[in-house]
């Protein structure tokens, strides 16, 4: 494998994996692989939260600035709580592993904090099931709906007051100061650098260097000041 690939690439693996393999054995190792893709501050914040609902506001304010949760839109109403999963574009059923991989995660990090009946947590998938229904009843423990609305995880909400069995506090605050430290690094980074960061994210997501208008877009200015702050840091487009 390249180090870089686009997204158009790694959408056509998974579906070419899914159309080779047992869908439970795909699903299996991308479910192994999912943490990985999380910072240190968002998986430790979630899993030693003091409560449940210490956990869902770390998760609404930090995960959605990683690309391993996507956006993440906390609501409640009707006595319930709803994570609300929300994506950028279609990415077929790489997408769909996602939503299920990652409401998955979080319905697991509930289970281990309040033991429940399966009815009482449900999970909303905008998908039709990928393969087998069947498996997801093992899989999820807990209600799983498809071809729904949203992409989304629900429970009642007098359970945010539940605490955390295993809920550090120390650790909770040590991974919320790790987020917090993560986003001051993306705000105090220099014009130069944040023009390479989003170079890097147009060649990941696109598979080609970004024009000068796009990038000047990315940044909203114009391509003038673009070329203003490149000669600034001593470089110019080309290098950069």
């Amino acid at each position: 494998m390249p180090p870089l690939i686009s997204v158009e690439d790694a959408v056509q693996l998974v579906e070419n994996m899914l159309d080779q393999y047992n869908h439970s054995d795909v699903t299996d190792a991308y479910a192994g692989a999912f943490p990985l893709g999380l910072t240190p501050g968002i998986a430790i914040g979630a899993t030693y939260a003091p409560t449940i609902g210490h956990a869902i506001e770390h998760l609404a304010r930090y995960a959605s600035r990683e690309t391993g949760l996507d956006r993440i839109q906390l609501h409640r109403g009707d006595g319930l709580t709803f994570l609300v999963l929300s994506q950028h574009g279609d990415l077929l059923r790489l997408g769909m592993l996602e939503a299920e991989i990652g409401l998955g995660w979080i319905a697991e990090r509930l289970r281990q904090m309040r033991p429940s009946p399966p009815q009482a947590v449900s999970l909303d998938f905008r998908h039709a099931p990928i393969g087998d229904p069947a498996r997801y009843v093992d899989r999820f423990r807990c209600r799983v709906n498809f071809r729904q609305e949203t992409n989304a995880l629900s429970f009642p909400t007098s359970w945010e007051r539940t605490g955390n069995p295993v809920g550090e506090l120390d650790l909770f605050q040590l991974a919320k100061s790790r987020c917090e430290q993560d986003i001051a690094v993306a705000r105090s980074m220099d014009s130069y650098g944040l023009m390479r960061m989003q170079v890097s994210k147009f060649i990941a997501a696109t598979g080609r260097p970004p024009k000068v208008k796009e990038l000047a877009r990315q940044q909203a200015c114009s391509q003038r000041t673009i070329m203003r702050r490149l000669r600034a840091a001593g470089t110019n487009f080309q290098d950069l």
